[in-house]
Parts: structure tokens; C-alpha cells; sequence
């Protein structure tokens, strides 16, 4: 992102270049385009910034090319947890989209004051309901926890 805003001047022209940008920065954290062959996947999206006149689409293309689709489906945050590469993308839908914690129906802000102040790791669910309804421990664990307001 910042070779490419570099090459920018730091500027983006608009909206839809910015979503393009975010679009192919988030897919990277969620298939793990950097998680392997570090230096050779970089080599090869810096040449693309440098040789293409429409990088972020061919950087989306290099994207689709390695996973087939960057479609996310419900199966993808299946039994995942706060460590796992989807759990980010959860948080920050919570924090774009002005979730509200089920409990005070507080809105989920950076923004807030007083004793509410700050985002955590909160379980929604009671782990022993999920347990005793017959959920694996993977699903319990991932399914009992979501971002929440302040001290509980």
C-alpha cells in the first residue's frame, strides 16, 4: 500500500481507487498472500506497480490467479478464533458498520467515554449452553467470542 500511494505522490485520485486499494489489501490478509514465499510474491507485486497501467487490477488478478476466487464464504469463519485471519476481518465489519453490543446496546466505538471506553474481546454465548447443545470445541470457542464494549 504505501509503494503504491508512494508512487502516487500519496494521493489517491477517488473513491473507487481507494476501495480498489482496501479491497486488495484486506484479500491479502485474508488468503495470506504474504504468509509463504515473502520475497518472490513481493518481487513480483512491486514489478506490477512499476510495468502495469492499471496495477490494482492486475494486482487482483494476481490475487484470483493464486486462490481461483476471492469469493468469502460462511465456511471460512467456521470454527476460527480471535487468532485465526478472519477474526480481523469480523472486527473491523464491527467497527465500519456500527455494531452494537447485544448487552447495553452500546454502539461498538473507538469514540466512546466514560467506563465504556475501550473494545474487547467479550464470550456472547455461555461456552456450557454451546458445549451441552453438542458444538465441537473448535465452533464453542469461535462462536463464544466477539468484539464487545468496555468492562464487564
Amino acid at each position: 500500500m504505501v509503494r503504491y500511494l508512494v508512487g502516487r505522490g500519496g494521493h489517491l485520485r477517488d473513491h473507487t481507487e481507494r476501495d480498489k486499494l482496501l479491497y486488495w489489501y484486506v484479500h491479502t490478509l485474508l488468503w495470506g498472500r504474504y504468509a509463504g514465499s515473502t520475497e518472490s510474491v513481493l518481487a513480483q507485486d512491486l514489478h506490477v506497480l512499476e510495468s502495469e497501467d492499471n496495477p490494482l487490477d492486475q494486482l487482483i488478478a494476481n490475487l484470483r490467479q493464486n486462490r481461483g476466487d476471492l469469493e468469502i464464504k460462511a465456511i471460512d469463519f467456521q470454527g476460527w478464533g480471535v487468532g485465526a485471519r478472519f477474526y480481523p476481518l469480523v472486527y473491523m465489519l464491527t467497527r465500519v458498520h456500527q455494531a452494537q453490543d447485544w448487552d447495553s446496546g452500546i454502539e461498538l466505538s473507538k469514540h466512546l467515554l466514560g467506563k465504556h471506553n475501550y473494545l474487547q474481546v467479550h464470550h456472547i454465548f455461555p461456552k456450557s449452553l454451546l458445549s451441552k447443545a453438542g458444538y465441537p470445541k473448535s465452533e464453542v470457542n469461535a462462536m463464544a467470542q466477539a468484539p464487545a464494549v468496555g468492562d464487564r
